[in-house]
């Protein structure tokens, strides 16, 4: 989890810096043509079908099993399926550039611009197809675990991609040099992965002999529901901005559009933080071990929903003075609308440790079904709110569903899947995480009320208090503290009220925490 932060840190650091130096460097149409770039090669990779994590969850599977075998077709069923999407993609990018400048009107557009222009579209695409046949051994370092490693290969990568571009578009290299700088690391990030996996799993074999139809069908059976469930959340914040601009004005975007960034940026945060979950979840899965698997529900979506509360006390009490500070006071009107976003958001975001518990046991075909729903849900109570009630009723729009979709019915799949029952969830997972949240809540409250901040040093202290006030009482909610016992004895007390069984303690949390009792047993069952 150190590591996937880490990286996310490292990230969001340079796509800040960059962005605005590219902007000035370029001008407004090199940089729009360079979005532009990007933006194709984005639709292509839904290409990808969902081949990569496919292939990261059933290297997990094979590798915990110790199946060595099925391990290695996996590998190589997985290259050749996504070098044959790759070669699709490239052909789709290549396909585009006689109608790129019919497709995007661009004035004033000299030769040498254009030719630069189909050259950097080129390599991009070129680049597009070999990074996602290596994305294989991305997902095997992944399915091995090595976060470690992913992500000591890809802080020192953003690193030298940021240096180079700096270097070479600050003297006056354009969109060329640019593509060039992406795809030069980019491959090398790969390449370096390649190496890592050898290292990790000596056994580890490429054979033409070794690409397996079983493997194949295999691979796109769990990959299917995985792109079903991507392309209903890319519908689902894609057609938001558009329906806003084509039933009220485009303006209104801004505000709407300025909410959803914080909102993307906490379930970045909550992602990185529980991107370990899968893999952990499969070793467990491939071994059987049911207690150990419940364990993981529990707490780890105690855990998550504490997290999740975090972000959101931090929205509902420091937005405001957030959003002054980076957009200016004229986009205080996006606050209000984060509230209500982040108020939908709360339970899913609250769910991630489920979605891995449930992307380990192959059962996420009620996950795309639930994504599906969601997006024509959401649609259609955007078109009517919004009519009725503006920037605010398709807030609503999108919020409403996400509760009901990605969250309660996804507490009830996840519960079903763990033979956990709803109440045990409650008491072990649900109300520790509100205790948990509630004096640190206070505490910001009151520093929000004693001096609201009025400059970025001011905002980072408030926020660094309540972390640590977070971060203290959450000491006493994983099994390190008296209120560990306190939480026993209550839990019991609360089942009685509500009618039902009283719950045994999950487990001894340091256990949990120190990751014996999710650490797969040295013989596994076959």
């Amino acid at each position: 989890m150190v590591w996937n932060c880490a990286g996310l840190v490292v990230t969001c650091l340079t796509g800040f810096v960059v962005a605005p130096f590219l902007v000035h460097q370029l001008g407004d149409t090199d940089y729009g043509l360079w979005i532009v770039i990007g933006s194709l090669t984005s639709c292509c990779g839904l290409l990808e079908l969902g081949v990569r994590g496919s292939v990261g969850r059933h290297v997990a599977f094979y590798r915990a099993r110790e199946d060595w075998a099925g391990l290695n077709e996996t590998l190589n069923t997985g290259l050749v399926l996504l070098a044959g999407l790759g070669l699709l993609g490239l052909a789709a990018i290549l396909a585009v550039m006689p109608w790129f400048f019919d497709l995007f009107k661009v004035p004033d557009l000299t030769p040498d611009q254009a030719a630069g222009v189909r050259l950097a579209l080129v390599i991009v695409g070129i680049n597009f197809a070999l990074s996602l046949v290596l994305d294989a051994f991305d997902a095997t370092l992944w399915g091995c675990q090595r976060f470690d490693w992913l992500n000591f290969i890809e802080i020192p990568t953003a690193l030298i991609r940021t240096g180079l571009t700096f270097y070479f578009i600050g003297r006056g290299y354009g969109l060329v040099a640019l593509a060039l700088i992406i795809s030069g690391t980019t491959l090398a990030g790969s390449l370096a992965k390649v190496f890592c996996c050898f290292v990790e799993e000596p056994a580890l074999r490429l054979k033409w002999a070794l690409v397996r139809r079983r493997a194949f069908l295999e691979i796109l059976g769990y990959s299917f529901w995985t792109f079903v469930g991507t392309v209903a959340r890319m519908a689902r914040t894609s057609l938001g901005p558009l329906l806003i601009g084509n039933i009220l004005v485009v303006a209104l975007i801004t505000p709407y559009a300025v909410a959803g960034k914080l909102i993307t940026l906490a379930t970045n945060v909550l992602v990185a933080a529980t991107g370990v979950v899968t893999p952990w979840a499969t070793d467990l899965y491939a071994q059987n071990q049911e207690a150990r698997q419940r364990l993981l529900f529990l707490l780890g979506s105690r855990h998550c929903f504490a997290l999740s509360l975090y972000l959101f006390s931090l929205f509902l009490l420091l937005g405001k003075p957030l959003i002054v500070l980076w957009m200016g006071p004229a986009l205080v009107p996006a606050f209000p609308l984060l509230v209500v976003l982040a108020l939908g958001e709360l339970l899913p975001n609250s769910q991630y440790v489920t979605n891995s518990v449930i992307l380990a046991a192959a059962r996420h075909r009620a996950l795309a079904f639930m994504y599906l729903t969601e997006t024509v849900a959401g649609i259609i109570l955007t078109v009517v709110l919004t009519r009725s009630f503006g920037v605010m009723g398709a807030c609503v729009a999108v919020a409403a569903p996400a509760v009901l979709c990605r969250g309660i019915t996804v507490i009830l799949h996840g519960c079903r899947l763990s033979k956990v029952s709803l109440t045990r969830y409650l008491i072990w997972a649900i109300c520790p995480a509100l205790a948990w949240a509630v004096v640190p809540g206070v505490v910001l409250a009151g520093l929000v009320a004693a001096k609201m901040p009025q400059n970025w040093g001011m905002l980072v202290l408030e926020t660094g208090l309540y972390t640590l006030a977070f971060a203290g009482m959450g000491l006493f909610f994983i099994g390190f503290g008296p209120l560990h016992h306190l939480e026993v004895r209550w839990g019991k007390r609360i089942a009685r009220l509500v009618g039902g069984p009283a719950p045994e303690p999950v487990a001894d949390e340091t256990e949990f925490h120190s990751g014996v009792m999710l650490r797969p047993e040295v013989t596994c069952e076959t």
